[in-house]
């Protein structure tokens, strides 16, 4: 079990929903309840709701927050993570931080993790839907169609479980994965039961009995800056999502136990050498 992570020194961790509501072209129609909104839109959304996209926390991003040529720094920025899978529900463009024209909007999205098995815990066991090509009999609920077909077979979309993040970088792509809109109103419904499930299941777990297992699962208040990807096949860790959280844990406390002013190499400064920056373990090249 992972304990449960408060936002970050260095993740952009600043909010519960969108800085304002500009960016919706249409409300999201389970977010209501979960993510402000108003009637203000824009004309297009770069990543619109319904796209499957692959991910991967930012760290060039996470490794700005410190000066040029610190240990920390240069750590963060070799820190090894996956690239992940999700289906975006909800997605915001916002004004920039900025008033100087040339500066892009900010860009945040919710997303929903696919994986090659269903979510880690009891509590969400039927919180999924298959994903057509499926080999699963008997399935209560049609699989969901995608458009293009899903690269995989056998895959399963979560249905409360996620994250949220801010786009720092986007590489396009020709070949896009979609779900078309009745399919993803479907996924909607699916979503409105069981989101507040592990919201509420969450909250007794964790004030009752101290387990922070489901609270970890759930989309955090707070945007973590990410690399997307639009083609998905360039997945490398699309059968365990929940290692994306390990990775997001293990870097946040690396950042939250290295202050600012750590511009050079010491005795408690993360350790790691040529053989170990390929590792794919974070756990494996972090050394106190």
């Amino acid at each position: 079990m992972l304990p449960s992570m408060e936002p970050p020194s260095g993740m952009n961790a600043s909010h519960a929903g969108p800085h304002s509501a500009s960016g919706l072209s249409r409300a999201p129609s389970y977010g209501s309840a979960y993510f402000p909104n108003d009637s203000n839109t824009v004309a297009q959304w770069r990543i619109p709701p319904g796209s499957f996209i692959a991910f991967s926390i930012d760290t060039s991003s996470v490794a700005q927050q410190y000066p040029v040529g610190s240990a920390t720094r240069e750590n963060i920025q070799r820190f090894p993570v996956g690239r992940y899978v999700g289906v975006v529900i909800t997605s915001y463009t916002l004004p920039a931080d900025t008033e100087d024209p040339e500066d892009e909007p900010v860009e945040e999205i919710t997303v929903h993790f696919v994986g090659g098995s269903p979510p880690p815990a009891n509590a969400l066991s039927d919180h999924w839907m298959a994903i057509s090509p499926t080999t699963q009999p008997s399935l209560q609920t049609p699989p969901l169609q995608t458009k293009p077909l899903f690269p995989w077979q056998d895959r399963y979309q979560w249905t409360s479980c996620g994250t949220r993040l801010h786009v720092r970088q986007l590489h396009e792509s020709s070949l896009k994965f979609r779900l078309e809109e009745e399919e993803f109103a479907r996924l909607e419904d699916h979503i409105m039961r069981d989101l507040p499930q592990l919201v509420a299941t969450a909250e007794y777990e964790k004030s009752v009995m101290g387990d922070t297992t489901l609270d970890r699962l759930k989309v955090p208040e707070y945007c973590l800056p990410a690399v997307v990807w639009r083609d998905i096949r360039t997945a490398d860790r699309r059968d365990e999502p929940a290692e994306f959280w390990n990775e997001v844990t293990v870097l946040a406390e690396y950042c939250d136990s290295h202050t600012e002013d750590c511009s050079s190499p010491s005795a408690d400064a993360m350790e790691m050498d040529e053989d170990e920056s390929e590792a794919k373990d974070p756990d494996s090249i972090l050394v106190e």
